[in-house]
């Protein structure tokens, strides 16, 4: 038997629930019994008993699925896990993750935001979320959207200064939203009654940023359009989850304008207020 065959002689045999196989049996396999201890895949045979009569079957890395794939790359098993999750279903048999050569003797583990915990000594486990804040896939929830989250993910975002002297306000919103949506369940550009008053949504309706390079407000006409902005998102929505977004050079960041519009944000507006320097 190929080492695929074995691989696959061990895996059911785990799965069937059995820790040991004897002697015999594994040289019926096709392993060479004169070892004492086998190494195939993730797998490790270790002859145990009086007379070595038997091995004991152990995995090698708890961390890798019974095809030694890591289980965080389990694609398909996490889009099952995920879809009975999202349909409400908070517990899963262990039988329903042999398919996926899952491990279902660990007692708990994880795949991506979610993670299966076994319930007592029964044969089921519990499914729910790492982070309650995050969606399945690890994605900020919009009940979780807030100022202190919205910077975090801003700090992942870069932009030289040699891009900036390039990009326009619409381009560099197309590419903050994509950044955006790779952190958030929903973040996406106004629409509809929203269009024009402002650039990106982040969650429903939950924070919502104007995007500004230094180099336009610097112009005092440009200044009092964007606090004519503002003034109406505030007169319109009623809310403090405002935030304005400046992107420039660290030169333009003590500018008369850009300064005295961050004292209106944040001081009169009570709002809040970004400067996102280049590299």
């Amino acid at each position: 038997m190929n080492n695929k065959g074995q691989i696959d002689f061990l895996k059911q045999t785990w799965i069937e629930g059995y820790k040991s196989i004897k002697v015999t049996t594994a040289k019926n396999e096709g392993f060479d019994t004169s070892k004492k201890e086998i190494i195939i895949g993730n797998y490790k045979l270790v002859k145990d008993g009086l007379f070595y009569d038997y091995y004991k079957i152990k995995l090698i890395n708890i961390d890798n699925d019974l095809d030694n794939n890591p289980i965080s790359e389990n694609n398909k098993a996490f889009k099952y896990i995920q879809t009975l999750y999202n349909q409400g279903t908070t517990e899963i048999h262990s039988k329903d993750l042999y398919p996926f050569n899952l491990n279902t003797k660990l007692g708990k583990f994880s795949i991506g935001n979610v993670q299966l915990t076994q319930i007592g000594i029964s044969e089921k486990y519990r499914i729910s979320l790492l982070n309650p804040e995050m969606s399945t896939d690890g994605k900020l929830k919009d009940e979780s959207v807030n100022y202190k989250n919205v910077i975090q993910v801003l700090q992942e975002f870069s932009i030289s200064k040699k891009k900036l002297q390039d990009i326009n306000e619409v381009k560099l919103n197309d590419e903050l939203e994509k950044h955006f949506r790779k952190h958030f369940e929903n973040a996406h550009k106004s629409t509809g009654k929203l269009r024009g008053l402002f650039d990106l949504v982040i969650g429903n309706l939950d924070f919502v940023i104007e995007l500004k390079l230094s180099k336009s407000i610097k112009n005092s006409g440009a200044r009092q359009r964007a606090s004519g902005q503002i003034k109406q998102y505030l007169k319109e929505y009623q809310s403090k989850n405002f935030l304005l977004l400046v992107v420039g050079n660290i030169d333009d960041k003590q500018d008369k304008n850009i300064k005295s519009l961050e004292k209106e944000i944040t001081k009169e507006y009570k709002c809040f207020y970004h400067f996102l320097e280049t590299e």
